[in-house]
């Protein structure tokens, strides 16, 4: 499928709504993990919570974003899971609401 090809799309043009709009019809999966540095799991649902994105947000959780998905980092030599609440509150993202 799109999946992978269309995540790191969604990342690359996440500012061009259009472009977004374009990828998800086209298949491209707002749940697809991708490895970021210590990070294991992170999403497009997630990164636009991180940007505090409220338009991005809503076009991706409607596209079938799953608010209930966590991603892992490892810090120390320890692995923590983090909510989509935990990245929200971490970058203060407060136009984001589900």
């Amino acid at each position: 499928g799109h999946g992978g090809i269309g995540l790191k799309c969604l990342l690359y043009y996440s500012f061009n709504y259009r472009m977004v709009e374009l990828l998800v019809a086209a298949g491209a999966n707002p749940n697809q993990p991708h490895s970021i540095s210590v990070m294991q799991g992170y999403t497009p649902l997630m990164y636009a919570v991180e940007l505090n994105d409220p338009v991005l947000f809503k076009m991706l959780k409607n596209a079938e974003g799953d608010v209930d998905l966590t991603t892992t980092v490892e810090h120390q030599g320890k692995l923590k899971s983090y909510t989509l609440d935990d990245i929200k509150k971490q970058w203060q993202s407060d136009k984001i609401e589900w």
